[in-house]
């Protein structure tokens, strides 16, 4: 150890020490840097100075230590600052009870409490002030009863308890000193023991207000915190279509929490928590996206069929898995046959021509959708004849057009097989049924519908989709799908507006469907 001096006050030094032994200096040790004062501090001011037993010749101070003492109960510092000082006081005997408390108001009540604060007199008596006392009295009646404990209350709050569920109640507080309890100062109205309502409040955590990313056989927990009174009931649901079987649901006072254990891709969407109560309802938002491989393509037709090839098409699948589809496997069976073959691992279209096929060959096709988390399900065909004959899929309107001239107009009939076709007529289809809105943003809303009861008799070929802005008077054409479903863009944020859909079939039009109340284009809570 070493002692070092004619240090300057207030500088800051960093010291280093080495060893030396008879070959020379060792490494360095060094400190960290040191401020040159006194480490003493001086005590900080005395608290809560209070002057009190004030009579026509004395008085008694009273104080609190410091909140800080510099080191130790004496200290070599100095003397700290004083306290706060306090009113001027007249030394004399008190000679009147105090004056009523000011500001009296209900903080809170239950069903069977009420919460009470209140300030001090702005007249003491002069004399300390030495508690005060609570009055009530059901709202009916005539007499006062003391409702706080026989020593007197000595903050300036209280809550009577034991009240008697949705009774009526009056109350008063009065302060006391050394010559008695002063007037009393009622609280304004009555109240009434009774749970305070509170409207449902939910409470999102940052990471549930963006998307929530959960990897497929993992467990999704959503935890969101909910307030008021009376409790509300929860209920949790999934914007276009329904929460799955394995769903659990935890429901506090404070907090719900949904949970799904071993999620797939079929558990991306849009989850809705909604809260209710006696003061009104509240609903949230949750975004949620299952890492997984994609769900099957779409719409897999045969677009054409020849002597040894089919040439097929589809469109890219309604889930991608949270991932983008990077290609598509396409595969064959043969009708003999139990497994698929692949006849191509890396298609990036979205069609491809099945060559090297055997003519009058009956085949099953299917294509799968692939990302960077796997294959995906399968869209499959229904079976195919490899052969030059019209071919028609299954599902789909044979057409056959024969031009004829002949005068008068002939009768025409049609055979199959040596059998007489029966003769239908085409009517419009029904209008489409449940339609409803599945996703809003700023500026597009997403609709959706089921297929037609009645086709009339014809295969539906597609839907027509059509807006009304609220406060307009034409319906305007947004678009036309061969899908039930349609996302319809560049609406004006803020904006109201009506939408309704025509199935149509190869006869025309059905009568529309439409939504019964306007959709408010803007950006949902929770997205």
């Amino acid at each position: 150890m070493f002692k070092v001096t004619k240090l300057l006050k207030g500088n800051e030094y960093i010291f280093r020490v080495m060893a030396v032994n008879k070959y020379g200096e060792g490494e360095p040790l060094e400190s960290a840097p040191v401020v040159m004062k006194n480490p003493f501090v001086p005590p900080g001011s005395p608290q809560e100075l209070e002057i009190t037993n004030i009579t026509r010749d004395s008085m008694t101070v009273c104080w609190n230590r410091p909140d800080t003492t510099g080191v130790s109960a004496e200290n070599a510092a100095g003397t700290g600052k004083p306290s706060a000082p306090s009113q001027y006081i007249k030394a004399c005997d008190a000679t009147y009870p105090p004056g009523p408390p000011s500001n009296p108001k209900v903080t809170n009540h239950s069903s069977n409490t009420v919460s009470l604060t209140w300030s001090r007199p702005i007249y003491d008596g002069g004399a300390p002030i030495t508690g005060y006392v609570i009055e009530m009295k059901e709202a009916g009646d005539d007499e006062w009863i003391i409702c706080s404990p026989p020593t007197g209350v000595q903050s300036t709050n209280y809550t009577v308890k034991k009240l008697k569920e949705n009774a009526e109640y009056n109350f008063r507080v009065c302060a006391a000193n050394c010559e008695g309890v002063g007037e009393p100062v009622d609280l304004p109205g009555s109240v009434i023991a009774a749970e305070k309502l509170e409207a449902p409040e939910i409470e999102l955590d940052a990471d549930l207000r963006k998307m929530v990313n959960v990897r497929a056989t993992a467990t999704l927990r959503l935890f969101v915190t909910i307030r008021g009174k009376p409790e509300p009931e929860v209920k949790w649901s999934k914007v276009g279509s329904t929460l799955n079987e394995r769903a659990q649901i935890d429901v506090t006072s404070s907090y719900t929490m949904l949970v799904i254990e071993n999620v797939d891709r079929f558990d991306t969407g849009k989850y809705v928590v909604t809260l209710e109560n006696l003061s009104g309802s509240k609903s949230a938002f949750i975004n949620v996206r299952v890492l997984d491989s994609p769900s099957a393509p779409t719409n897999l037709e045969v677009k054409d069929v020849k002597r040894n090839s089919v040439s097929l098409s589809w469109e890219p699948p309604l889930i991608d898995g949270g991932a983008k589809i990077s290609h598509y496997i396409v595969e064959k069976r043969e009708q003999k046959r139990m497994a698929f073959t692949s006849v191509c691992t890396n298609c990036v279209r979205n069609s491809y021509i099945v060559s090297d096929l055997q003519e009058g060959g009956r085949y099953y096709f299917r294509v799968l959708a692939v990302n960077e988390l796997g294959v995906g399900l399968p869209a499959s065909t229904d079976q195919v004849k490899v052969s030059e004959a019209p071919f028609v899929k299954a599902g789909d309107d044979l057409k056959i057009d024969v031009p004829f001239k002949a005068r008068p107009q002939p009768e025409v009939s049609w055979k199959k097989d040596g059998h007489v076709l029966k003769q239908t007529t085409r009517v419009n289809p029904s209008p489409p049924p449940k339609l409803g809105v599945t996703d809003v943003t700023k500026e597009s809303v997403s609709i959706a519908w089921e297929k037609p009861e009645q086709d009339g008799g014809s295969r539906v070929t597609g839907y027509i989709v059509e807006a009304l802005e609220k406060g307009q008077e034409k319906w305007v054409k947004c678009g036309a799908t061969k899908f039930t479903h349609l996302t319809v863009s560049g609406l004006r944020e803020n904006a109201e507006y009506f939408f309704r859909v025509r199935a149509e079939n190869h006869a025309g039009l059905s009568d529309v469907k439409e939504t019964i109340i306007p959709v408010i284009v803007k950006d949902q809570l929770g997205k």
